[in-house]
């Protein structure tokens, strides 16, 4: 059971780093060049 929820907290960390990767990018390709952010 364990192993389960290790799988699922690693693949909703991975989600997670992929949509703040992609909102960081569209922000970028918008010119919204905001240094608070990060």
């Amino acid at each position: 059971m364990m192993r389960y929820i290790g799988i699922m907290l690693l693949l909703v960390y991975n989600s997670a780093q992929m949509i703040v990767f992609a909102v960081y990018f569209i922000y970028n390709s918008i010119g919204i060049t905001d240094k608070t952010f990060l």
